[in-house]
């Protein structure tokens, strides 16, 4: 066994088992035996355990909308593994999953409607995006449809996020310039597509 992706890594049921805690011992001694050798597995292992935990320990989201779907980690759509949330909108919540095809993470948007005039609105805005290339944007990689959620395969920035990094200290005007700067220029560059953003935070 190698130290990168392998055809014959574990099953994604394998994995969530034991970070779930329901492998019999024989499992767990044969998912740890490869993990020791497999960096695909180990990263998917660790993300999924760090997601696994930091969603046993949100509070203030504890009580989703009534049309948020409900996706856990270890939770495949399509091909995407869900390792853990990231956030919520109103419009959607996001995932950062595992793509095992490109052996990447992921930023996974999951539509909460579940309309057809929903669907074809984020289709529509998944091709405009895609076609859209500027530092402050992430990139599209996949739009699909599983189990009637619709979803949006995106580049995942890791990091803080803004609301994290103003309530860490008080920022001077100086240090908040080209952070708001930046994400107006990010939201031209969209308006310019067409897309007009109404949740921006």
């Amino acid at each position: 066994m190698t130290g990168s992706a392998t055809s014959e890594c574990l099953p994604a049921e394998l994995i969530v088992g034991y970070v779930e805690g329901t492998l019999a011992v024989t499992e767990r001694a044969t998912v740890e035996s490869h993990t020791d050798g497999c960096t695909t597995c180990r990263v998917a292992l660790s993300e999924l355990a760090a997601g696994s935990l930091a969603q046993r320990s949100e509070v203030t989201d504890s009580a989703a909308p009534v049309d948020e779907p409900v996706v856990a980690p270890g939770d495949a759509i399509d091909r995407y593994l869900v390792l853990y949330r990231i956030g919520r909108g109103g419009m959607a919540t996001v995932y950062a999953a595992y793509d095992p095809e490109l052996d990447r993470k992921i930023a996974l948007k999951i539509l909460h409607g579940r309309g057809r005039r929903d669907h074809e609105r984020l289709r529509r805005e998944a091709r405009t995006l895609a076609a859209l290339t500027h530092p402050n944007v992430v990139a599209v990689f996949d739009v699909g449809e599983h189990d009637s959620l619709l979803f949006l395969a995106m580049e995942l920035v890791e990091g803080q996020t803004l609301r994290d990094w103003l309530a860490k200290s008080p920022r001077t005007w100086r240090e908040l310039a080209p952070v708001f700067v930046g994400a107006a220029h990010a939201l031209a560059a969209a308006h310019a597509k067409g897309i007009v953003h109404r949740d921006v935070k």
